[in-house]
């Protein structure tokens, strides 16, 4: 609770963005005693329609999106000119999730009729939910221009500028609509928010105490007390506005903050008034109320709140945690024991397990406290815990095992007096076997018969306890076969298997069935050598012969053979040994995770992650089921929930880099490909360095990073060189470099493809028309929701290729794919299919983030689509700034001139005409020849360009080919003749930036302004420059005044959010040094 004010302004801000919907939907309002009475068939039509509107708002809210859409149709049919039912249809697009038909709906309605203010504000909610502050403030403010008494639509311009610092300009909105509305809830409640984020309480206060019938008022004024850290008037307030309605859980977050500040009497008055309301009282509360009694001294209300806690919500395991805390120290050792189980590592902490193998001594389960207490060592290795396992251990009458970990203890902490005492017992210890080895010895010299056996095994055993595991197995070799009895070959095979020499235990055992009739726990020894000596089959053999006579523990013969079939990968068999196995003992973790594992293989996805949900119940602290669980998931493409299981995994597995490659996997999945890579790197230093090359190499690739494509390629072919992956690498690699068959070849040459082989090949085949092989190459890849995005993106690809551009749109929007790629093919396919709007509205979105040869593509389409659009204006923009990446391109020029023809702008036409003509003779525009003409009688029909055009467009295809030097000549050369050619200070701005020449630079950028105001690309390069230098107040200055010559720029607008995002990362770096 020590951001309670902040956790307050969230709660506020979501109920206040939850109710936009709601906006949407405006109902007609008629008046019934209107005296000027409609003619009857009118009033009849008017009547109808709303009622069409009516039913379908309720369709709307019952979610029957196409009913809804029926009954606005009619509505319209019915009053062709009823914007409501026009503005609830786009809701109805919107709540489908077809956005841009909505946009487009909203955006005819409210250039229609511009005083139809809903139209603006509902486009400004959607821009508002796609992350765009700015624009969405326009059209808000376009909204209060038709409606200044817009209530909703103030106050999201002033919450807007007052989450963009603009504290002012905040206040005055959130004003004028609480003067409007004043008792509009919203109205006050975000006033009152906005003059507390402004310093300005005790107005805030003053709004809020007129409003005190209100719970939202009440609940707002007990967390400025609270924040105040007046806990009695603050509880006086929340208890009072929970009275009223409000959440009774505001106790709750009381209390937390009182104890975080020691206030433990007040957080039990907090929490005993949440427990006295008739609600469903939270985990959280039991919880808080236990720690509050428990740091007050009163242990039995603490454990009568965890006990009551844990029956209610018996999942919870803090609370269960507690619980057996207070059970623990009250000596109820199996009531702790009872509450712990199954919940130490779901709060991963290894001082409970320590806790629990102490308990699990005190209460004379030593199996128990042994495995305990070495879960605990696996987490973190402490010197008492390896004391305690020492203990164990000489108590077990192990006091070899004992030794080893005092010694461990004491290389931990020399100075642990409890490892110390336990290390010297026992070294006394080790002098008198020594001497009882001696005398053993001496007698075997002297004795004969059966007497001889009885003393070779007793020696073996004090070798064995003096680790001496090779001798003590020579001694029992040494016995005569004939002599050898079962006993002797159990012990033979244990110190075989203690110095790894599997092949020779298991021979000693099955010399022994040969020779012997063999109790069944030899024979279960002999199955379980061979087991872990690799011996699978064997292994089945035995185990199977076993079952008969085994009676003890069935569920671990029937567990072992699962495991056995496993792997000898007999799925069949496995899943049916390891059902067995649980069917004979239910908690039987280690069943239930191997026979979700077999599910999963062949398939059963949804059962396979029963058994594994249950299994993390029980036993959270095996990696591997996180894992599995995680797999899973990612599998069925959710890849937040997946990358949970990851991370509570390497939280049990600190050490395993290897892992990494799981969290890069899920990061790439939700498209974090920062993220993704870092991971990636960190599993660099681990044994999987060649497959976190191989996915740092695809990221890099779709990112379009070649630096880093290229070092990891190479580290591929350097370390790699006869990988699979490193064969794939060299495949896309080719692609990028536009080597389709080299590709191809590399491709094909992989025998066992993998799904991403087969994708590969069908996007090389979509990509050259070829159906039937892009039909074959994807009827190899599994049909599940991970590779759903790549194939549909395939299909598209496949759809488009084949001109079926329709099917390509729903294709790729499928999809779901937010990378630059993606949306930049929508908005091509989307072009293609004669959406051009479409086109436009996302290609312009994606210049102001793009660069390079990409941001020449966008501006291409933008260009072509305005053309189509016949918006000249925004047509010029983007050509112009495609002119200056692609300044030979005849097509470009001939597009300038035509868009400057059709803005009445002749001297630019012609100018731009004659340039597409001087590189392609070809290009010809009669309207453009004849208007020339007719403002120019006495010039020639065809005019030789100017001198210093000429050395601009040389200079441009110099600038282009590298050679900055000779361009920045012929530039100087241009400026010097004609000083206000403006474009010619652009561009040496640009030669003068790459050098890192920032005074030149800037002067030259500023030049080009002064020379021509209207030209947003200028702008945007000095922008540019001031953002690479910090400079943002500079940055943010010239923004405006690009603005301000050029108001309806999208390339400026989109420098808002760049350097408020590029400062925010400054801030950032800096606040981390």
């Amino acid at each position: 609770m020590k951001n309670f004010l902040y956790v307050m302004t969230f709660i506020v801000l979501t109920m206040f963005f939850s109710l936009s919907i709601e906006a949407f939907e405006i109902e007609l309002e008629l008046d019934p005693d209107n005296k000027d009475a409609l003619p009857s068939s009118v009033f009849k039509a008017v009547n109808d329609a709303y009622d069409m509107n009516i039913k379908g708002i309720e369709a709307l809210e019952r979610n029957e999106y196409e009913t809804a859409l029926d009954y606005f149709n009619e509505a319209l049919r019915i009053l062709p000119d009823y914007d409501d039912a026009k503005n609830n249809r786009g809701v109805v697009f919107y709540r489908k999730g077809t956005i841009s038909e909505a946009q487009k709906i909203w955006n005819e309605l409210a250039s229609e009729n511009p005083e139809y203010s809903t139209a603006s504000y509902n486009l400004g909610l959607v821009l508002l939910n796609e992350k765009q502050p700015d624009a969405a403030s326009r059209l808000f403010e376009r909204a209060v221009k038709f409606n200044s008494r817009f209530t909703e639509a103030l106050v999201r311009l002033g919450l807007i500028n007052l989450q963009t610092g603009k504290k002012e300009k905040g206040l005055e909105y959130l004003k004028k609509a609480y003067k409007v509305e004043p008792d509009n809830q919203d109205a006050w409640s975000f006033l009152a928010h906005g003059l507390i984020v402004a310093g300005d309480t005790a107005e805030a206060v003053a709004i809020l105490k007129k409003k005190e019938d209100k719970a939202e008022a009440l609940r707002i004024l007990g967390g400025i007390e609270s924040a105040r850290k007046n806990y009695e008037k603050a509880a006086d307030l929340f208890n009072r506005a929970v009275s009223r309605g409000a959440d009774p859980s505001l106790l709750v977050d009381l209390a937390s903050a009182q104890l975080e500040r020691g206030k433990c009497k007040e957080a039990q008055n907090s929490l005993n008034g949440y427990f006295s309301k008739p609600v469903q009282h939270s985990a959280d509360a039991f919880l808080l109320a236990g720690i509050a009694a428990k740091e007050c001294g009163d242990i039995k209300a603490a454990q009568k709140y965890f006990e009551e806690g844990s029956g209610k919500y018996q999942g919870d395991p803090i609370l269960k945690y507690n619980l057996g805390q207070i059970y623990f120290h009250q000596k109820k050792y199996e009531q702790a024991e009872d509450t712990w189980t199954g919940l130490s590592d779901t709060v991963q902490d290894p001082s409970l397990l320590y806790l629990r193998a102490l308990n699990a001594r005190r209460r004379g389960d030593l199996n128990s406290a042994q495995g305990i207490i070495s879960r605990a060592i696996e987490m973190d290795e402490r010197a008492e815990f390896r004391d305690l396992l020492g203990v164990i251990y000489h108590l077990k009458k192990e006091d070899h095992k004992a030794q080893v970990e005092f010694r461990k203890a004491l290389k931990i902490d020399p100075q642990l007096r409890s490892a110390q005492l336990n290390l010297a017992l026992l070294s006394r210890n080790g002098e008198d076997l020594g001497a009882a080895a001696k005398e053993i010895q001496e007698q075997l010299s002297k004795c004969s018969g059966d007497s001889c056996v009885d003393l070779s095994f007793q020696l073996s055993i004090i070798y064995y306890h003096q680790k001496e595991i090779s001798k003590a197995a020579q001694v029992l070799s040494a016995i005569k076969d004939e002599d050898k009895d079962e006993r002797i070959y159990r012990h033979l095979a244990i110190y075989y298997r203690e110095n790894q020499e599997y092949d020779k235990a298991i021979s000693a055992l099955e010399t022994a069935a040969k020779r012997l009739v063999l109790e069944p726990q030899t024979e279960y020894e002999l199955a379980e050598t061979c087991l872990m000596g690799g011996y699978h089959k064997k292994a089945v053999e035995h185990y199977l012969t076993l079952i008969p006579k085994w009676r003890q523990n069935p569920w671990r013969l029937y567990y072992q053979l699962g495991y056995s079939y496993l792997e000898l990968n007999d799925l069949d068999k496995a899943g049916e040994f390891f059902q067995k196995s649980i069917k004979s003992k239910n908690d039987n973790v280690g069943a239930r995770g191997l026979l979700a594992f077999v599910l999963n293989r062949k398939g059963n996805v949804g059962e396979a992650r029963k058994l594994w949900e249950k299994n993390l119940k029980d036993d959270p602290s095996n990696p591997s089921l996180w894992i599995n669980m995680g797999l899973s998931l990612e599998k069925d493409g959710r890849y937040e929930e997946a990358l949970e299981h990851y991370k509570k995994a390497i939280v049990l597995k600190k050490d395993d880099k290897e892992l990494q490659i799981n969290i890069g996997n899920a990061y790439a999945g939700m498209e974090r490909y920062t993220d993704a890579v870092g991971a990636y790197s960190l599993a660099l230093s681990s044994g999987k360095r060649e497959l976190a090359s191989y996915n740092i190499f695809l990221l890099a690739r779709k990112k379009k990073d070649r630096d880093r494509a290229s070092k990891m390629l190479e580290i591929l072919e350097k370390e790699f060189s006869a990988s699979l992956f490193t064969t794939r690498a060299q495949a896309e690699m080719s692609l990028w470099n536009g080597d389709t068959a080299k590709a191809l070849s590399k491709l094909e040459g992989i025998k066992d493809r993998d799904e991403s082989d087969w994708l590969s090949l069908a996007s090389i085949y979509a990509a050259k028309g070829n159906k039937s092989k892009t039909e074959e190459c994807l009827k190899m890849v599994t049909d599940e929701k991970a590779w759903q995005k790549e194939i549909n993106a395939i299909k598209a690809q496949m759809a488009f290729r084949l001109g079926n551009y329709e099917d390509a749109l729903k294709l790729l929007r499928q999809t779901g794919d937010t990378t630059f790629t993606s949306r930049y093919n929508i908005a091509l396919a989307a072009f293609n299919a004669g959406q051009f709007q479409e086109a436009l509205n996302i290609v312009e979105r994606l210049i102001t983030t793009s660069s390079g040869q990409d941001n020449a593509d966008c501006c291409r389409l933008a260009g072509n689509a305005a053309f189509a659009l016949k918006q000249w204006k925004a047509a010029r923009t983007f050509y112009f700034q495609l002119s200056n990446v692609d300044a030979r391109s005849p097509v470009v020029q001939y597009n300038l001139a035509v868009a400057s023809y059709n803005l009445g702008e002749m001297k630019d036409a012609w100018k731009y005409y004659q340039r597409a003509r001087e590189m392609d003779g070809s290009i010809y525009n009669k309207d453009i020849e004849n208007r020339h003409s007719q403002e120019n009688r006495q010039a020639d029909s065809v005019l030789v360009l100017d001198s210093t055009d000429i050395w601009y467009n040389k200079a441009v295809e110099l600038q282009n080919s590298g050679a900055a030097g000779d361009a920045e000549a012929l530039y100087q050369k241009i400026i010097k003749k004609d000083p206000s050619y403006n474009l010619a200070w652009n561009n040496l701005g640009a030669i003068y930036g790459s050098r890192g020449d920032i005074d030149n630079a800037e002067k030259s950028y500023m030049k080009a302004i002064e020379k021509r105001h209207d030209i947003p690309e200028t702008y945007a390069n000095l922008i540019t420059l001031y953002i690479e230098l910090e400079e943002f107040g500079k940055a943010r200055q010239w923004l405006i005044k690009g603005l301000g010559h050029n108001p309806e720029s999208e390339l400026l607008e989109g420098f808002r959010d760049k350097i408020a995002e590029r400062e925010q990362v400054v801030k950032q770096q800096k606040n981390a040094e």
